[in-house]
């Protein structure tokens, strides 16, 4: 495209040069002759979508705007949107944890929400690299899940947790305390097994 337009290049770099800056793409360079056309309707869609849709239904259209409207920067929706792309995620955590510093997770929401993505997207076989769009970030080599079991396994004050264990352990039963000794001991012992 930039071939039919850029009169004399001499160069592959004189082709990504417009108006005397040199841009990093061919794509970025099209853009900024016009030979693009731009992602103001793409965006547009996603602004009246994000009014009355939920996250899981305005993360579907975007990978639905991905897959078949061929965007132009995919990345710089991705950035312009990712808060309403991830915002179920958050208000999830908020309502069971309100106490908790949201802004210490918010690359968990955003990671959580580009898995999402991926999963839309690996129907049709492409990848959010294919896009230009980052990878779900892994954690020793395994996808990170922030799930509400683990965000409550790992926020919880120790102090508070053994005044209730310290208040509710003598109304135990026999049979209940004895189950609960036999568990404490299985975990305190590193012995593990399997319980009915």
């Amino acid at each position: 495209m930039l071939l039919n337009v850029v009169k004399g290049p001499t160069s592959f770099k004189t082709l990504k040069s417009v108006n005397g800056i040199l841009y990093p793409t061919y794509q970025a360079a099209c853009l900024a002759l016009g030979l693009l056309e731009g992602d103001n309707h793409w965006s547009d869609t996603l602004t009246d979508a994000k009014i009355s849709s939920s996250a899981s239904k305005l993360r579907e259209l975007f990978a639905i705007i991905l897959v078949f409207c061929n965007v132009s920067n995919p990345s710089e929706l991705w950035d312009k949107f990712q808060d309403h792309l991830m915002e179920d995620y958050a208000r999830d955590f908020q309502r069971y944890y309100p106490d908790a510093d949201i802004n210490a997770h918010l690359k968990n929401f955003s990671n959580r929400a580009l898995l999402a993505l991926q999963d839309v997207l690996s129907f049709g076989g492409n990848t959010l690299p294919h896009y230009g769009l980052p990878s779900p970030q892994a954690i020793n080599g395994i996808v990170e899940n922030l799930n509400r079991e683990y965000i409550e396994y790992t926020n919880f004050d120790p102090v508070e947790l053994q005044h209730w264990i310290n208040q509710n352990e003598p109304k135990l039963n026999n049979e209940q305390n004895q189950v609960y000794r036999l568990l404490t001991d299985s975990v305190n012992t590193k012995a593990g097994g399997v319980y009915f």
